[in-house]
């Protein structure tokens, strides 16, 4: 065995092929290989308990009166015998219903457990990204970047925690980290077909979960892998990957298929999440170009910055995958020391948030918006470069064992980034797993004070973001609830047991729920607009619409005009409705129409014609932004 080899295994390193190595080594050499992974160990228990930590500073803190129930009315409706796609309308693939079904069975039909069913499923996220970074890099900068990744990533104010974006890129990070152990060096055939009937069959729940993100780790985790050991291993093994690949997805999306057709929807699935779902994104090319240029121009600050950083970290990011490179030997002290960095910076965002230190103001820079915006775009930016650049050296036939790895870590990193922003151009999600390779890259292969910046920088995310989310825990087209501090009531209906909310919002849900009791039977409706499905959740009454959910990125505008016409002819007996400002509806026909006409004014103007019919029961002032909406009872 080399004498170069013996020496990283002495030394506690991590290294593609280092088990099939271990096997060949004395005992004496295996005690430092133990307390190399002792270390990355620690290192995994000090992500998951710092992401934990962050999590729950709010996870119960905020209703999500706008779209922020995640699969809980889904969850629900299952429960209660409904089927997406039959029954009501559904843009996405079934599998977050069904596993926010399954929790809710299990745990209790409540809000808070599909909040606490979403957290856990972030920490298996945690694992997953420390575990495929802890492979290539020291683990101390796989622990800072997978924490940095995890809470910036979770930073969009419109993240529910429990969401099928985040469900469906767990999935596909698990394909892609399944999928590298192909690549190790001297790694057999037959771990290569185990490793992609795993693969695939995490790709094809990416699939059943959200069919965007799905589709993109079906097509390029098995095209990537299988071109990379084409060149590396022979064709044989490549043929392997790619038929047990195959073979994994389609063990996982068969099911799916079948329980679908077991329940006669099979037609209706294909319709909505295929034809319907699209045409509210804009169901062209063009429309999207438009829009991800719109939102680019206008954060070009941000997106300035992100270009920027790409040449200033591209040395660091190149060195890193250069065969043989090495992070060096880990310590315990130095595990301890990066976890304590970040715990102590979720901490200081946490103390400024409830003592009430105006840090938003500082960061509310024009083209800006926060310092996560620049970070997406350095994402996209470097990992489309990466990209392209191992790919060229794949083209070249000089793509050596570790550029392969990181030509993996960079295609699923691009295309979660893509996907993701195709429900919207600039969004924090998009930054799993791409920001914790280039973090994780920079601090490995940068040397002196620059490693210092990227800590610098990383704490500063950290503590920015952190304080940003308590202040707000959640919104949703400006409607947003009040800061964590403020959440110091518990409401009485039972579905929101486990939850603390600020007192104007228990009053908000609680007095609707009341007036629905008051003027309404079992058998009747109510209808909500725009959409607040917690209230179908906590009074038991269905909308008369074929949706529940009529947001513009949801509803396309003949399907919109179309549930004008049922709204008008269900009459709900209770009306919720919030009105939005005519600046507002323009300000979301321009990104989401090109500012052309949506359809929602249909159902707008619906509102309206049954609102002059009903009687004004209640008017709500919510803050933090005095927004009032007013509650109807049918006459």
């Amino acid at each position: 065995m080399p004498v170069t080899m013996r020496k990283r295994v002495r030394a506690g390193e991590s290294f593609p092929g280092h088990d099939s190595v271990l096997a060949r080594l004395p005992r004496w050499y295996n005690r430092a290989l133990l307390r190399a992974r002792r270390i990355s160990l620690v290192g995994l228990l000090l992500v998951l308990v710092v992401t934990l930590g962050f999590f729950l500073l709010y996870w119960n803190r905020f209703a999500g009166i706008r779209s922020g129930l995640g699969g809980y009315g889904g969850g629900s409706a299952l429960l209660q015998g409904l089927r997406p796609y039959r029954d009501y309308f559904t843009a996405a693939t079934p599998l977050y219903i069904l596993t926010c079904g399954a929790a809710l069975r299990i745990f209790g039909n409540a809000i808070a457990v599909t909040r606490a069913f979403g957290v856990f499923e972030r920490l298996v996220i945690a694992t997953l990204i420390y575990s495929w970074l802890s492979r290539f890099f020291a683990a101390r900068h796989a622990l800072v970047a997978t924490i940095v990744t995890m809470i910036v990533s979770s930073g969009d104010i419109s993240d529910p925690i429990s969401s099928y974006n985040h469900e469906t890129i767990m999935w596909a990070i698990g394909s892609g980290f399944a999928a590298s152990f192909a690549l190790d060096d001297g790694s057999s055939t037959r771990t290569a077909g185990v490793a992609a009937i795993a693969s695939g069959f995490l790709a094809g729940l990416s699939f059943a979960t959200k069919q965007t993100m799905g589709l993109g780790a079906t097509v390029f985790i098995p095209a990537v892998v299988s071109l990379c050991l084409l060149r590396l291993a022979g064709i044989r093994k490549a043929a392997t990957f790619l038929l047990c690949f195959v073979a994994g997805w389609g063990v996982s999306a068969g099911l799916l298929l079948l329980w679908l057709n077991s329940l006669h929807i099979l037609r209706e699935f294909f319709t909505d999440v295929f034809l319907k779902g699209p045409a509210a994104k804009g169901g062209s090319a063009t429309v999207f170009l438009r829009r991800d240029l719109s939102l680019a121009h206008a954060l070009w600050l941000a997106a300035s910055l992100g270009l920027i950083g790409v040449p200033l970290l591209w040395k660091a990011f190149r060195r890193t995958g250069v065969a043989g490179w090495s992070p060096g030997p880990g310590s315990y002290r130095s595990i301890f020391e990066a976890g304590l960095l970040c715990a102590a910076a979720v901490a200081t965002g946490a103390i400024a948030s409830y003592a009430g230190v105006p840090i938003a103001p500082y960061l509310n820079i024009p083209h800006l918006d926060g310092l996560a915006k620049p970070a997406i775009f350095l994402d996209v930016f470097a990992t489309l470069a990466l990209l392209a650049c191992y790919s060229f050296l794949w083209l070249r036939g000089t793509l050596s064992g570790r550029e392969a790895q990181f030509f993996l870590l960079v295609t699923v990193s691009f295309v979660m980034a893509f996907m993701v922003s195709l429900s919207y151009p600039v969004f924090e999600a998009m930054l799993l797993p791409g920001l914790g390779f280039l973090t994780a890259a920079a601090l490995d292969g940068l040397r002196g004070r620059r490693v210092a910046l990227v800590y610098l920088a990383c704490g500063s995310l950290l503590v920015a973001q952190t304080c940003l989310r308590l202040d707000r825990p959640f919104g949703f087209e400006g409607f947003d609830e009040p800061a964590v501090r403020t959440a110091t009531a518990e409401s009485q209906i039972p579905e929101l047991r486990g939850l603390r909310l600020p007192p104007e919002i228990v009053e908000f849900i609680d007095g609707t729920a009341r007036i629905v009791a008051e003027h309404t039977s079992a058998n009747d409706t109510i209808f909500t607009y725009p959409e607040m499905g917690i209230f179908y959740a906590v009074t038991h009454r269905r909308f008369p619409t074929t949706s529940g959910s009529h947001n513009i990125d949801v509803v396309n505008d003949s399907f919109a005009s179309e549930e004008a016409e049922r709204l008008l002819a269900g009459r709900p007996a209770v009306l919720i409705y919030y009105r939005e400002s005519e600046a507002d509806l323009r300000s979301e026909e321009m990104l989401w129409r090109g500012g052309h006409r949506m359809g929602q004014r249909d159902i707008i103007a619906a509102m309206e014609t049954l609102a002059a019919q009903y009687d004004l029961v209640r008017t709500f002032k919510l803050p933090p932004s005095d927004r009032l909406v007013s509650v109807y009872a049918r006459r």
